[in-house]
């Protein structure tokens, strides 16, 4: 059966990422520490060939991408649908005032099932973890059947590879801890997707 290799790496880390504050959609660039980040996991792709790289277009991805891709001078394609959860409203805030305030509407936030929270968002704007999963499938699909018998880098974000996990592995979202640069490889036949391995990712 052709296959796919599917890298998806988390982007180097963000002032905001140090703040722990949620980014969604919010426009943040790398700071020194997710340059330096972004250097150290290019090295681990640098002697393989790899059939193309692919990033969100939020900033701190599209750089990591670039990075990246000074080994392998690709044309790297972007994609709305590898961007980030939107925490619509709520962006910008501390992640220790948006779990507050998912314990103040949802006093048992902390123990809903593993569906409930794949269907949570505290505001209406926001997206859930099937939504950000929904959108993010379709373009995993597309990348994979144009490179089958390929290995590729996907640069996205935190939440949407906790998406992925989420629902391919059918763990909580509540026990994924993924850090900036973490590595999640995904094997895919063009519709299917299974878990390979992961680096700097807790399940």
């Amino acid at each position: 059966m052709r296959q796919c290799i599917l890298h998806l790496v988390r982007h180097g880390q963000t002032a905001w990422n140090a703040e722990k504050r949620l980014q969604g959609h919010v426009d943040i660039a790398l700071n020194a520490t997710g340059l330096a980040e972004a250097e150290l996991v290019a090295k681990e792709f640098a002697d393989r060939t790899l059939g193309g790289i692919y990033s969100s277009p939020l900033q701190r991805a599209h750089g990591t991408a670039q990075i990246i891709n000074r080994s392998h001078q690709h044309t790297i394609k972007l994609y709305d649908g590898l961007k980030e959860a939107t925490y619509g409203s709520l962006e910008g805030i501390l992640v220790d005032d948006y779990h507050l305030k998912c314990e103040e509407i949802h006093p048992q936030f902390h123990q809903l099932t593993y569906q409930e929270r794949l269907h949570f968002k505290l505001v209406g704007d926001a997206e859930t973890d099937f939504e950000v999963y929904q959108r993010a499938k379709p373009v995993l699909d597309e990348i994979s059947q144009n490179h089958l018998d390929e290995e590729v880098v996907v640069v996205t974000h935190g939440g949407l590879m906790r998406a992925v996990i989420a629902m391919i592995a059918g763990t909580h979202v509540r026990d994924i801890r993924i850090q900036n640069v973490g590595c999640l490889t995904l094997v895919s036949d063009g519709s299917a997707l299974h878990i390979q391995n992961h680096k700097r990712i807790k399940l």
